[in-house]
């Protein structure tokens, strides 16, 4: 149970971290993209 919630937080957190990613690296060119149209 332990290393099963343990994997659990692991994909919690790695998926946080892409979100994050792509908010910090991807949230300007988005901001332009909808800025051009």
């Amino acid at each position: 149970m332990r290393k099963r919630n343990l994997s659990a937080r692991r994909v919690i957190f790695r998926r946080c971290c892409t979100m994050y990613a792509i908010i910090a690296t991807g949230g300007k060119q988005y901001r332009v993209s909808q800025g051009d149209v």
